[in-house]
């Protein structure tokens, strides 16, 4: 079987979205961009061309039809893939926002190059820079920001569990591993520019991620089944919505009552001890599951 290196399901909604392409050969580097700034809240329809399956194209055509903006990872393989090519031209015809990766430093075709002209294009150096370059072009905007894109599951609940965690190690393994890959990965760097999000999931940064976010604003933050030895330090955030069903049982929710600004606790039904306290302190609670 194929790996699948996604670990988000591609958004099929009707809310605003952007459109990510890539050639089955670069999904592994296009899968981490995308876990990065659907971390953000972001949300991503995307199609893999040159693999086993196939994307239907009246389908694929209608969802870069509606997309608000196209990010297109460009290969020597994918170039000399027809309907990669197609895909570029139509997303040209519409004249999308455009953002090109080039996942090396290779010479395009005159042709292409003359297309390409207007159009932003990047070196790939590494998933975190790729992903704050894109943030930093203005192409993703808060248009495509919310609580929409879901991570990938199974339908028994121990392979659930299990997916989430190796989707959490696989976007921590690219935002904490500091120490034993690069200090551009570290949650502080990431999370810099979180202040003011309308929707945030720091699941994967586990602890670190919480003491990254002291002293910033966000709208609404999802630790929903994250790897949190606790949640103290959660008070020094400015929260309006928290998400902390799935935690561990030994977490307690307790710091939450000290919250500034919060409105709304999301729990699940193994945190239903916590209900009357956080009731009692003005809370708004919802039993998510």
């Amino acid at each position: 079987m194929m790996k699948q290196h996604f670990t988000y399901l591609s958004y099929n909604g009707t809310d605003d979205y952007a459109y990510l392409g890539c050639f089955s050969a670069q999904e592994p580097l296009a899968a981490q961009v995308l876990a990065l700034l659907a971390c953000r809240g972001m949300r991503f329809s995307y199609a893999v061309t040159g693999g086993r399956e196939t994307p239907d194209s009246e389908a694929l055509a209608e969802r870069i039809a509606n997309c608000r903006a196209a990010i297109l990872f460009l290969s020597p393989e994918s170039l000399e893939s027809l309907s990669f090519r197609n895909t570029v031209n139509y997303l040209l015809s519409l004249r999308k926002p455009l953002f090109c990766i080039k996942t090396a430093d290779f010479p395009l075709s005159h042709g292409l190059e003359m297309q390409l002209a207007n159009i932003p294009v990047t070196v790939f150096s590494t998933p975190e820079d790729t992903a704050e370059q894109l943030l930093q072009s203005g192409i993703l905007t808060q248009d495509i920001v919310g609580p929409c894109m879901l991570q990938k599951t199974d339908t028994h609940r121990k392979k659930r569990i299990s997916a989430v965690m190796i989707a959490a190690f696989l976007v921590a393994f690219l935002a904490c591993a500091a120490a034993a890959v690069a200090k551009k990965t570290s949650p502080a760097t990431l999370l810099r520019d979180a202040d003011g999000s309308s929707y945030l999931s720091i699941s994967a940064y586990g602890d670190k991620g919480i003491d990254a976010l002291a002293d910033k604003s966000v709208q609404e933050l999802d630790l929903s089944d994250g790897h949190f030895s606790s949640i103290d330090g959660i008070e020094k955030i400015n929260i309006e919505t928290v998400n902390v069903a799935g935690l561990p049982d030994k977490i307690s929710l307790r710091p939450l009552l000290s919250v500034n600004g919060l409105q709304t606790v999301k729990i699940d039904q193994t945190q239903l001890i916590y209900a009357r306290e956080l009731y009692n302190a003005g809370l708004r609670v919802e039993i998510v599951r």
